[in-house]
C-alpha cells in the first residue's frame, strides 16, 4: 500500500472523468418578470455554467491523472526516498506543458475540470512526523493580478508572512519549495493565465517566473492563448526549448463532430422555453458565428436573447441569431470569427493573437475549412449579386431583409419604394416645370 500513489487509482477511467466534469444547468425560467439587463446577465451565467467534456478534454485529463500517478510511483518508491524528497530534495527541472489555444475556447474551463477530477486532499502522517497533515494532488496559480516570483512560491510553502517574502531569497524559497513539495506527496503545478503576469510586449519577467517554478522539479502545466506563444518565438533558443517544447493545443471543436453536437444540446437543454429554433438548424448556425468558441456561443445567445425581448419577444427566433451577429455588442467577437474563417481558406495568419504558431496547413477536406470556404463563397456571392442589382432593386432587397430578419439586412430600416407614376406629356411637363422654378433648370 502506498498513499503516495494508491490515491489516483480509477480516477482516469473515461466514464468517471464524464461524470465528474459534465456540468448542465437547470432550464431557465422566470426571466419573464425580470429587466432586459438583467435577464440577459442571468442568461449568461446559466451558459457560461455549461461544461461537455470533448475527447481532447478526456484525454488531457486523462494524461494529467496518469503521469502524476507515475510520477509519485517513480520519487515515493519507499519510506528512504520519501524522507530524502523532503531533507535532501533534488536539484531538477522539468520542461512544463503548454496549454495554448485561442482566447474562449476552454482552456480555463478544462482545467476547473481537471481539479474536479484530482483527488481531494487525503490526511496522511508519515513515520517520520508526529502529527498529521494533507496530502495534496496538485497547486494552482494564476498570472490575473500580476504575481511576483517571490509572491508565487510563498505562496506554495504556506508561509503567508510579509517577513518570509522581504528576507528570504529566490533560491531560498526554491529550496524549501522542493522540500515541501517533497512532504505534501505534489506531482502537478498548474498556472493559468499565464499572458497576464506582464503587459505589453515584455515577456522577461513571465519567462523568468516559468523557468524558475520549472525548477521546482515538479511536473507543471501553463496556460495561455496564442500571444504570449508568439511572444515565446522570439526569445533565445534555450528558453524556447524549454517553454515551448511540450505544447499541447486546444482547438475548436470540428462543426459536424459529436463534441460541438453534445455541447450545443446542452446549451438548448439550458435555454428550454426561451429558444424557439429546432437543435438540427442552430448548430451549424452557431459555428458560423462563432468559429466553434464557447465564450462567443454565451455572447451570442445572450445578445441573442436582448434582442428578442427588445422586439417584445421572450423567445430567440432564428432572425435573432443574425441581428445579434451584427448588433454592435458583438461587434470585435464577428470580427475576429471573420478572420479566422479567412486565415482557413487563405492557410495564412493574418492576425497572430488567431494563429496557432505550432500547426502547420491543416487538411484542406477539414469540416471547419469546408464550412469557412462555403461561407466565404456565399459572401462573395451576396456581394455579385447585389452589386448588380438597379438602385430600385436593392430598396426592394433592403426592404424584405428587414421584414424577415436576414443576415444580409442593414441595421437601420429601408425606406419604401415610392410607386412609379405613369410617364406621360403633361406629368413630364409639369415635372419640368417645377424644376425650373426652384432654378434647377435654365
Amino acid at each position: 500500500m502506498n498513499p503516495l500513489v494508491d490515491r489516483f487509482n480509477g480516477l482516469s477511467e473515461k466514464q468517471y472523468i464524464i461524470y465528474k466534469t459534465t456540468v448542465v444547468p437547470d432550464s431557465l425560467s422566470g426571466l419573464d418578470a425580470c429587466s432586459i439587463g438583467g435577464a440577459a446577465s442571468y442568461f449568461a451565467a446559466q451558459l457560461s455554467k455549461v461544461y461537455v467534456p470533448n475527447n481532447f478534454a478526456i484525454e488531457f485529463i486523462q494524461e494529467m491523472i496518469e503521469s502524476s500517478a507515475r510520477y509519485c510511483l517513480e520519487k515515493y518508491q519507499s519510506q528512504v526516498d520519501y524522507n530524502k524528497s523532503i531533507f535532501h530534495p533534488a536539484d531538477s527541472e522539468v520542461f512544463p506543458i503548454a496549454l495554448t489555444g485561442l482566447a474562449g475556447v476552454g482552456k480555463s474551463a478544462l482545467i476547473n475540470a481537471l481539479k474536479k477530477v484530482l483527488p481531494e486532499p487525503i490526511v496522511f502522517t508519515p513515520d517520520i512526523a508526529s502529527k498529521e497533515f494533507y496530502l495534496l494532488s496538485h497547486w494552482a496559480a494564476s498570472g490575473r493580478g500580476k504575481p511576483t516570483l517571490k509572491q508565487l512560491l510563498n505562496d506554495l510553502i504556506e508561509t503567508g508572512t510579509p517577513g518570509g517574502i522581504k528576507n528570504s531569497t529566490v533560491a531560498q524559497l526554491l529550496k524549501s519549495a522542493r522540500s515541501y513539495a517533497g512532504k505534501v506527496g505534489l506531482p502537478l503545478i498548474l498556472f493559468d493565465e499565464v499572458q497576464h503576469v506582464t503587459q505589453g510586449d515584455a515577456t522577461a519577467h513571465t519567462i523568468e517566473i516559468l523557468l524558475s517554478l520549472a525548477k521546482i522539479g515538479v511536473p507543471m502545466v501553463y496556460i495561455s492563448n496564442y500571444s504570449l506563444q508568439h511572444k515565446f518565438l522570439l526569445r533565445n533558443a534555450e528558453e524556447r526549448h524549454r517553454l515551448m517544447s511540450n505544447p499541447r493545443v486546444m482547438e475548436p471543436d470540428l462543426p459536424n463532430s459529436g463534441d460541438w453536437r453534445a455541447y450545443v444540446d446542452a446549451c438548448i437543454q439550458v435555454l428550454g422555453p426561451y429558444l424557439k429554433v429546432r437543435a438540427v438548424d442552430i448548430v451549424e448556425e452557431l459555428y458560423e458565428k462563432t468559429f466553434g468558441l464557447k465564450r462567443l456561443v454565451v455572447h451570442l445567445l445572450a445578445s441573442a436573447y436582448t434582442v428578442a425581448r427588445r422586439s417584445g419577444r421572450h423567445e430567440i427566433e432564428f432572425a435573432d441569431l443574425d441581428r445579434a451577429f451584427l448588433s454592435a455588442g458583438y461587434t470585435e467577437a464577428r470580427n475576429e470569427v471573420l478572420i479566422l474563417q479567412r486565415q482557413l481558406v487563405e492557410r495564412k495568419s493574418v492576425r497572430s493573437d488567431l494563429w496557432c504558431p505550432y500547426i502547420g496547413p491543416r487538411n484542406p477536406d477539414a469540416d471547419d475549412i469546408t464550412l469557412a470556404r462555403k461561407l466565404a463563397d456565399e459572401r462573395l456571392a451576396r456581394t455579385a449579386f447585389e452589386s448588380a442589382l438597379t438602385p430600385w432593386e436593392k430598396e426592394e432587397l433592403r426592404h424584405a431583409q428587414a421584414e424577415t430578419g436576414s443576415h444580409a439586412a442593414e441595421t437601420k430600416p429601408a425606406k419604401k419604394p415610392r410607386p412609379a407614376t405613369k410617364r406621360t406629356y403633361d406629368n413630364l411637363k409639369a415635372g419640368y416645370d417645377r424644376q425650373s422654378i426652384k432654378g434647377q433648370r435654365v
